[in-house]
């Protein structure tokens, strides 16, 4: 077992490893989730020095065969990665000497799911990076309390992200966590339910805890916001942006359409040319409305289609931002640019539906 392996080896170092994660709050693939370890070792240096403390006894331990370990660093947050059949992430926190918490006394909160209540008063003397290991832990504890019906919800729908290729922070997409906390704060029951969410939520408003206390950071340059209900707040999707929002949205449209009618706008632009001979000049002019289309901040993949003398334009609206004026400005932009391409002396016809 990797625990007894890495508790042994931090041992020298006076600290503890708490299994976090998906696999620490019960919510977990066996076959796929990853294995995620928070180490907490007693320091009064700076959090590098303490990282790299850690870093080093794993990689001269017996669990560091040769590539075996990955040292990250400069993450987001860093992270000693052990590869195997199973991929291991261990983040590090680290408390000052004079207000450290005994090992016994962290385990056997842990073994709970609850924390020591002397780290409430620790808190203010870590740094950042300790507290983001230590916030894991809590996030950890709060989905382990969850009932058994939304942590079948929170397996389904990793499952399903996952399936569908848009999990993992690494990526642009969202991670366990930030999947969880969605299910989470919109008390979906099932799968289709999540997902209607995430089609009908108004993005780019953010997400948090009922709380009212508790304002979620949110800045204009934001698309979405998953704050963590625990301190300190964090986003859990601060990888997220424009492009990665959208395709979840359209493979949460794609799977909820198989089931059932989807509620999503759809637009189709028809551009009709009346000569062939100039079916060539007004496909390269095409681009220049391509381009007008091409607004990730409105529409989810505008789908363009060319047959014959006829370009077609299927487009389909965030759902926060639909409105007939929308519509309005589509036509203004499909006729202003019809009317540039006539001024070369080619006819077009445009027609929206």
């Amino acid at each position: 077992m990797i625990l007894p392996a890495l508790q042994s080896i931090v041992a020298p170092l006076h600290g503890v490893v708490l299994l976090s994660g998906s696999r620490g709050a019960d919510v977990h693939d066996e076959e796929r989730s990853d294995i995620d370890l928070v180490i907490i070792v007693p320091s009064d240096e700076s959090y590098t020095a303490s990282f790299d403390a850690v870093a080093d006894a794993i990689e001269q331990s017996c669990l560091a065969p040769s590539g075996a370990v990955q040292v990250l660093r400069h993450a987001y947050t860093p992270v000693i990665k052990l590869t195997g059949a199973l991929q291991v992430d261990v983040i590090v926190a680290c408390v000052p000497r004079a207000h450290w918490i005994e090992p016994d006394v962290w385990y056997t909160c842990w073994n709970t799911r609850t924390l020591p209540a002397a780290l409430d008063t620790v808190a203010e003397h870590m740094d950042e990076m300790s507290m983001r290991a230590i916030n894991a832990l809590r996030v950890c504890a709060l989905f382990s309390r969850q009932s058994c019906r939304m942590k079948r919800v929170m397996r389904a729908v990793r499952a399903w992200a996952r399936a569908h290729g848009v999990y993992g922070t690494q990526l642009g997409f969202w991670g366990g966590v930030a999947w969880s906390l969605f299910c989470l704060y919109k008390r979906a029951s099932t799968l289709d339910q999540v997902l209607t969410h995430v089609v009908t939520h108004a993005w780019p408003q953010p997400l948090g805890r009922d709380d009212a206390s508790v304002t979620p950071a949110h800045d204009d340059t934001t698309i979405c916001s998953i704050m963590t209900p625990v301190q300190p707040c964090m986003n859990a999707t601060y990888t997220c942006n424009v492009i990665t929002l959208r395709e979840m949205i359209l493979q949460a449209e794609d799977t909820l359409a198989n089931r059932r009618p989807t509620t999503q706008h759809h637009h189709r632009v028809h551009i009709v040319i009346e000569s062939a001979m100039h079916a060539d000049f007004v496909m390269m002019r095409a681009r220049q409305l391509a381009i007008t289309l091409e607004r990730p901040d409105v529409y989810v993949r505008p789908r363009a289609q060319f047959t014959d003398r006829v370009m077609t334009w299927g487009l389909q609206t965030l759902q926060h931002v639909w409105t007939p004026e929308l519509v309005d400005e589509l036509e203004k932009d499909v006729r202003e640019w019809c009317a540039r391409v006539a001024a070369s002396g080619v006819t077009v016809m445009a027609h929206i539906e």
